[in-house]
């Protein structure tokens, strides 16, 4: 009954501090156990206040709202956690248009949209190969490093047959995935245990529907080898989805 109260009194008052034009103010005590300047969570803590103090009023009163209630749950929140949630967001948005754009654009013919799409489709593999790995490393629940570990297999799996299909299409794969993937990974490498599960599980919902979304268009095309691809993994990112959906109401009921 305690937890419940305090999560209930941290997400009240953290509410009232999204609305404001500054920060929120935590209690680095309550973060990191100690107030000492050497201490690597304070050292990290006091970076990512640094960063949310200079950016707050760039972020929309919404998000704000959303992420400050969200690292309220289980515990004190983080500066940490709460600036990968607000940069998640923002990053979640700005894929939006460029999702859509991509496959609606009057003038692209259908050989250069498959070439697009199947190249985006390598750069997708590797990001998830890479965000499993750190999800089995740094995930706080078996659920998560399980996940991590499916997601390794699967898309391992899946670049296989879109390197080949690039191949064929005469595209040459990238060797990385793209420079908003890096980021993503970088900002989820700085969090751990229950705040990185958080941030880990959410971002795959949001990616996996986008993902699906593509993938379902890009099936519907006819004698396309990239059609062909998407159409064969599409009940693998379905999957997927639901094991993110699945985890997060898990999460929810343990609170």
């Amino acid at each position: 009954m305690f937890v419940i109260l305090l999560a209930a009194f941290f997400a009240i008052q953290l509410t009232t501090a999204a609305s404001a034009q500054s920060a929120p103010q935590f209690s680095m005590t309550s973060m990191c156990h100690t107030e000492a300047k050497n201490d690597p969570c304070v050292e990290s803590e006091g970076r990512a206040l640094a960063d949310l103090r200079r950016d707050w009023s760039t972020f929309p009163t919404s998000a704000r709202g959303h992420c400050v209630q969200e690292v309220s749950l289980g515990g004190p929140p983080s500066y940490a956690e709460l600036l990968v949630c607000l940069q998640m967001t923002r990053w979640q948005g700005s894929q939006e248009p460029e999702a859509t754009g991509a496959t609606t654009k009057a003038n692209q013919t259908k050989g250069q949209a498959g070439q697009k799409f199947i190249a985006k489709a390598v750069e997708g593999n590797l990001a998830e190969i890479q965000l499993g790995q750190m999800a089995q490393q740094n995930g706080a629940t078996d659920g998560v490093r399980q996940f991590g570990q499916q997601l390794v297999a699967d898309h391992t799996a899946a670049n296989q047959r879109a390197t080949a299909v690039a191949g064929q299409m005469g595209v040459t794969p990238p060797s990385e995935p793209s420079k908003q993937q890096k980021a993503v990974y970088d900002r989820m490498s700085k969090l751990s245990g229950d705040a990185f599960d958080r941030q880990f599980v959410r971002h795959m919902v949001d990616d996996h529907k986008k993902d699906v979304a593509e993938y379902q268009r890009e099936a519907k095309r006819r004698n396309d080898p990239a059609a062909g691809y998407a159409s064969e993994t599409l009940p693998t990112l379905q999957k997927h989805l639901q094991t993110a959906q699945s985890l997060i109401k898990a999460a929810t009921k343990g609170k």
